[in-house]
């Protein structure tokens, strides 16, 4: 007697390598991908309403595990303020660790969230942000710390109000050369 050809399931065959309950799962979901080609409003609109049906059990799940890998969310969200297709004025043109990078051969994310965790250590609180010490060294290891909130809202103004003077400086010299 052949068995259903998914692993450990061990009904007794009935078509194409399958048990009963799997083939017709597969049939279910040939015609449902074959509606959906048919339908494309009216799938949209379904699966609208069952966002909004789990909306809030989704977003309390999202939470529970962006809190729980916060240091891999932090190495993901700097490499997109450095590398995304709008990169933030204060990180634009900064190093990234090439180890971290996903870009690069070998590169990960896991990586830097586990160099953090072992050097750093995990996120004291929630109130707390991984911080890029010394700028113009970049997000490379040894030069991130976690730090409060507030203390880095603070020094990321600075940085942009320097920033921003250095601009206005530069274009004062140009508009003054012509």
């Amino acid at each position: 007697m052949k068995l259903c050809s998914i692993q450990e399931c061990g009904k007794k065959l009935y078509a194409r390598g399958l048990c009963r309950t799997h083939y017709n799962r597969q049939w279910q979901k040939g015609r449902l991908s074959a509606w959906r080609a048919k339908n494309p409003e009216k799938a949209k609109a379904h699966r609208r309403t069952a966002y909004l049906a789990h909306r809030d059990e989704q977003q309390q799940k999202s939470k529970v595990w962006y809190d729980a890998h916060s240091e891999w969310v932090s190495v993901r969200s700097h490499w997109y303020y450095i590398f995304g297709k709008n990169p933030l004025a204060a990180y634009r043109g900064m190093p990234f660790c090439r180890g971290w990078n996903p870009k690069h051969l070998g590169g990960s994310w896991e990586a830097g969230a586990k160099w953090i965790l072992d050097h750093i250590g995990p996120r004291p609180d929630k109130n707390y942000d991984l911080h890029v010490v010394e700028k113009s060294l970049g997000f490379v290891p040894d030069n991130l710390q976690w730090v409060p909130r507030d203390r880095h809202r603070r020094e990321e103004m600075v940085y942009r109000l320097l920033r921003e003077n250095q601009i206005l400086r530069q274009r004062l010299e140009e508009y003054n050369v012509s």
